[in-house]
């Protein structure tokens, strides 16, 4: 009876816990491969993307490039939805920089941004890539989007297949570094850049409290199983 007890205690707290955090999802992308050019200066991941649900409706997106080598740049940023309809109505209002990054240019559609004819996205963040306004080593960018039904789950999707090295769930240009043996000034005939990805995201912590739900419900069932019998 004791034991009893204890699991349902613990289904109750696990409940409890679960109500309070399934509508606050977040997904940790880590861009640390190379699906074009030669790898960025630097140590993977290059670049980190956390997504979360700040509020019905609203996602926080905070986007941050600590492991680029210093003096490269992001040039674009693109992602994915799971559903295209909630490109439409869809609005950013608000964004934050730790640096006065200038010429941060979201746009979105439907499979419209190519990340270097390979997979095809919804949304692409486009950046200055002037050496002093370059989104850079250690800077930080977090962007605030509202739409109706728009969750941080919600960007959990891959890619449409475009050909190339394969589908992921966000890929990022990087600019500004030499190929090997040549300087590289800042001209385009000087510098290569190259095209870098995630691998799979990180749930956080929604999917975890599921499973320990699921567990402990057939640790219940089975307990109560073995006392019928």
């Amino acid at each position: 009876m004791l034991r009893k007890s204890l699991i349902v205690s613990a289904l109750v707290v696990l409940l409890g816990l679960g109500s309070a955090v399934l509508h606050a999802d977040v997904l940790t992308y880590n861009l640390d491969f190379t699906f074009s050019g030669g790898p960025p200066p630097g140590t993977p991941p290059w670049l980190t993307a956390v997504i979360e649900d700040e509020s019905p409706d609203q996602v926080k997106m905070t986007l941050t490039a600590a492991g680029l080598a210093p003096g490269l740049g992001v040039k674009t940023w693109d992602f994915n939805l799971t559903d295209p309809s909630l490109l439409f109505g869809m609005t950013l209002f608000q964004a934050e920089n730790t640096i006065p990054i200038l010429g941060i240019s979201p746009s979105w559609g439907p499979d419209i941004p190519q990340a270097d004819g390979d997979g095809k996205y919804d949304i692409t963040i486009d950046f200055d890539t002037a050496p002093a306004n370059r989104f850079q080593f250690d800077d930080t960018v977090v962007l605030h989007f509202s739409g109706t039904g728009l969750t941080a789950a919600a960007f959990n999707a891959l890619s449409a297949p475009g050909g190339g090295a394969g589908q992921f769930h966000t890929a990022a240009h990087i600019i500004g570094y030499p190929d090997p043996g040549t300087p590289c000034v800042d001209t385009p005939g000087n510098c290569t850049s190259g095209w870098i990805a995630d691998g799979r995201p990180i749930p956080e912590p929604s999917s975890v409290l599921l499973g320990a739900l699921a567990c402990a419900g057939v640790m219940w069932a089975g307990r109560k199983r073995r006392h019928l019998s």
